[in-house]
């Protein structure tokens, strides 16, 4: 299924599953987590959905689906039953009514689907095939849960709570944008004190900094460093022609330009960032260094 992602606020919101057994009991537990005011209608429950309307999370109506039961005005629709052509009904009546409609076994049913995340506290990363191939959505998520490290939680609440005190105490977006850089690059560190890495990377001296970037064969073959640096350059030199492949990973607001005649002295703590063959990096290093750039291979 194709579409656009969205990001749904379901706090408050009425939702109506249609199945409670194991199917169904996965989806219930991720909207009880965001909130949602959860109404079930299967005759019979799993062991954990039925300790959720035990305790009161979610109603529970002991019946089978009746097409009626789509006229109230629902945030959004789950079918989850065993039985396909249940499904089917549930999709073909929420669809009629304008109603979002999931459809938990087959996703082209409805018209909206839950897509693999990967989440670390307020950052959501969400990724789909729409539905053609599930098995490759849950293999990157679980690629994605080991590059991303569980102390990213802890500096994402900092960043929240320090963030309107660093944007009137530091007035230069660069400034600020390397101050989180270095601050989040803790995080990959494995610095697990996200106070002191905020203190160290304020107290940090910035220093005009040019990355040599050897270009590989495959936009593929780049490590994650490299790919931090290409989105950190303020500006971009080219020594000769790009894949722009590559220049489509550098920052949106990044100056991207052919090496100038005259290297240019840098701007305050300047980063900028030189794409090019070995030799031309190296002849460019030299002179970068008497115009009072600090050069350094890419992914160093």
């Amino acid at each position: 299924m194709a579409g656009l992602p969205l990001i749904i606020d379901l706090a408050g919101a009425p939702v109506l599953v249609v199945g409670g057994g194991e199917v169904a009991q996965r989806r219930i537990g991720e909207l009880l987590q965001e909130g949602a005011a959860v109404t079930v209608v299967a005759p019979k429950l799993a062991v954990q959905v039925d300790g959720w309307a035990d305790a009161g999370r979610l109603r529970h109506f002991p019946t089978r689906f009746a097409d009626e039961q789509l006229e109230e005005p629902w945030a959004l629709v789950i079918a989850a039953t065993p039985d396909r052509q249940v499904n089917e009904q549930i999709a073909y009546g929420a669809r009629r009514r304008r109603l979002l409609v999931n459809v938990v076994s087959d996703a082209n049913l409805g018209n909206v689907a839950f897509p693999a995340r990967v989440v670390r506290g307020s950052l959501q990363l969400a990724f789909t095939t729409g539905g053609s191939a599930p098995v490759l959505a849950r293999k990157l998520r679980t690629l994605l849960e080991g590059v991303i490290p569980e102390a990213l939680t802890a500096f994402i609440t900092v960043a929240e709570r320090e963030r309107p005190r660093l944007k009137q105490q530091l007035l230069d977006l660069n400034q600020r944008r390397r101050v989180w850089e270095r601050f989040f690059d803790a995080a990959w560190h494995g610095e697990v004190d996200a106070e002191q890495a905020l203190h160290q990377a304020l107290s940090q001296d910035d220093q005009p900094r040019l990355w040599l970037l050897e270009p590989p064969e495959s936009t593929d073959q780049l490590s994650l460093r490299q790919l931090r640096q290409l989105q950190q350059a303020e500006r971009v030199w080219l020594l000769g022609d790009v894949d722009q492949r590559l220049l489509d990973l550098c920052r949106r607001d990044a100056i991207i330009e052919s090496i100038p005649a005259l290297l240019p002295l840098p701007h305050g703590a300047e980063v900028a960032l030189a794409i090019g063959n070995g030799d031309a990096l190296a002849a460019l290093a030299e002179l970068a260094s008497q115009r009072g750039w600090q050069p350094h291979r890419c992914g160093s």
